[in-house]
């Protein structure tokens, strides 16, 4: 798949040109898109996917009094499909926008997160995902997420920290057979060096589950 790859359709004679599939997609995002619960913004955001076996899933935006408990139109739709069909690739994926003077002509843009959840659901499916940003006066056809977010944190960047850690434990345990013989033989010194060792490999070891996301930085830790 290539990147910076966009296909954008300005006319209207050329928007009745689009694929059946994707015109009746849209009337679906809208639809989605008039149900969302979005007091807050006021804007509402609509989306509808089509898997290969045919199956039709839309979703739409679901704001939140604590703002960053809601969650966007494309990831309700991308997890609703993924839960009731898990390993079906999805075909397309329509998103539209209204405010409050009505659908806005110029496509919205997916965020950051959205785009995330839209590449690794491509990468699952092996196939690409056709995207369409939908607007009054424009269309934006992406011929595959991947095209949204490059330079994305994918599932292989976890596979670097899988190696260190096994190494860890194998450490851990050596120092831990140091340790015991130390004191077994009663040797004040062995068992000081190896203390100190075993706890800069302890910080280590936290230094590491921060960088694989498992704890949060000390600046969040409660004291």
């Amino acid at each position: 798949m290539a990147f910076n790859q966009i296909n954008i359709v300005t006319t209207s004679s050329a928007k009745n040109n689009l694929p059946d599939e994707v015109k009746g997609l849209i009337v679906m995002a809208r639809e989605a898109a008039e149900k969302a619960y979005a007091p807050y913004s006021e804007f509402q955001v609509g989306a509808a996917l089509l898997l290969e076996n045919g199956e039709l899933f839309t979703g739409s935006n679901q704001e939140n009094a604590a703002y960053p408990s809601g969650l966007c139109a494309e990831r309700v739709a991308l997890f609703y499909a993924n839960a009731k069909n898990p390993g079906i690739a999805i075909k397309h994926l329509v998103i539209v926008a209204k405010n409050k003077n009505g659908y806005v002509k110029t496509p919205i843009s997916p965020c950051g997160a959205c785009r995330q959840v839209m590449l690794e659901t491509e990468k699952r499916q092996t196939t690409p995902m056709q995207v369409w940003l939908v607007g009054e006066s424009t269309v934006y056809n992406i011929p595959a997420a991947i095209n949204l977010l490059p330079l994305a944190f994918v599932p292989e960047n976890l596979t670097e920290y899988k190696n260190p850690k096994r190494r860890m434990r194998i450490w851990g345990f050596f120092y831990f057979i140091i340790l015991e013989n130390s004191f077994q033989r009663g040797s004040p010194l062995g068992v000081l060096a190896t203390m100190t060792i075993f706890s800069s490999f302890t910080g280590c070891i936290n230094s590491m589950r921060r960088a694989c996301r498992l704890m949060p930085p000390p600046s969040m830790e409660r004291g």
